[in-house]
């Protein structure tokens, strides 16, 4: 059976208010988040860039582990255990209607040592989402659904 891409449609959220979450796994990927900031953050600049959450299975150390990629699906972290523990059955319910969670991220250069970068998320409580949200999860499963087209398609 060929392994078949399936197109994804993105289900924007952000906390309510200036609240940001941290993550884990950003120092395995400062490449990746050197190329997102292109020198912005040493001369000041807020970089903020969509963050995708998508599951990672089979991975060895977290069973229900959260990926976060930038849009050019290139991996920058994880969500922390505990936040992946709450929201990968959310992640996966999406990824069965062909969607995905994407967040606004902002990149800041870091304060250890082992990690020049690190990411902050704007991602609300997972209750939230679900009860903001359910219109949208029983309307995704009906045929005649057609999402509403995205009038941001730059940074959030």
């Amino acid at each position: 059976m060929p392994n078949e891409k399936r197109q994804l449609e993105g289900v924007e959220i952000r906390h309510p208010s200036d609240f940001w979450r941290s993550i884990g796994g950003e120092s395995f990927h400062q490449a990746t988040l050197e190329a997102i900031d292109g020198g912005r953050c040493a001369k000041g600049e807020t970089v903020m860039f969509w963050a995708y959450l998508l599951p990672e299975d089979g991975n060895s150390f977290d069973s229900k582990a959260v990926k976060l990629c930038d849009p050019e699906q290139r991996q920058v972290g994880y969500l922390r255990h505990g936040d992946a523990a709450r929201y990968r059955p959310l992640v996966d319910d999406l990824l069965s209607i062909s969607r995905f969670l994407m967040c606004p991220a902002k990149l800041l250069l870091g304060k250890e040592l082992r990690a020049r970068y690190t990411i902050l998320l704007s991602l609300p409580d997972v209750d939230n989402i679900v009860s903001s949200h359910f219109d949208l999860f029983r309307l995704a499963e009906e045929p005649s659904y057609k999402p509403p087209a995205r009038t941001d398609e730059g940074m959030p």
